[in-house]
């Protein structure tokens, strides 16, 4: 999920290797695409960014927009329960802030057939 700034949210366990190592090194680096697309055509972006746990007590309004991205109803009761969920089973949700987004610039690699990053200005 996403938020108007850009940040995305993912719920992961506190055991996974990606939650140890973005306890220990908050830089991570994204990559989205498209895998079946056509070489030279593909255009996915790539993100620099800061990884970090969010605080529980952000926890109802990243829930609430996650609900709504989603187009479902959510309640203090359902809020409530998810956190409990997150709790017992040692998960957490963590932001993830870009720093700098490049895509693909496909012209110049059609023309030179060598990738070329292009930073995209949030």
């Amino acid at each position: 999920c996403t938020d108007e700034d850009f940040n995305f949210y993912f719920v992961s366990s506190l055991e996974s290797i990606h939650a140890k190592h973005i306890n220990t090194n908050k830089n991570v680096a994204i990559s989205i695409f498209d895998s079946n697309q056509k070489e030279g055509v593909a255009n996915g972006i790539q993100i620099r960014a800061i990884a970090e746990m969010a605080d529980k007590s952000e926890y109802p309004s990243i829930l609430k927009l996650v609900y709504k991205k989603m187009n479902k109803p959510i309640t203090p009761e359902i809020i409530a329960n998810k956190i409990t969920e997150y709790e017992n089973n040692n998960r957490a949700i963590f932001r993830v802030k870009p720093i700098d987004v490049y895509i693909q610039d496909n012209e110049y690699f059609q023309k030179y057939r060598v990738d070329k990053r292009v930073r995209v200005n949030l």
